[in-house]
């Protein structure tokens, strides 16, 4: 798809401070960054999220693996 997205970029500290943090993956190309994040791995920004509410992931059994 060659139309543009809109995308949205948080500081960590304005994710920290949320509410709620969602994380949503889809397709069988996101498993090994999944686990990369699962593992703590620092090179994964994502495993740098931490927040004072509720952390959600959804994904599809592909990228669940």
């Amino acid at each position: 798809d060659d139309a543009p997205h809109t995308r949205l970029t948080l500081t960590y500290p304005a994710i920290h401070s949320s509410r709620h943090v969602v994380f949503m993956l889809a397709g069988a190309g996101k498993r090994e960054a999944f686990a990369r994040v699962r593992a703590g791995d620092p090179a994964e920004p994502a495993s740098h999220i931490t927040t004072e509410g509720e952390l959600i992931w959804l994904m599809d059994k592909a990228a669940a693996g």
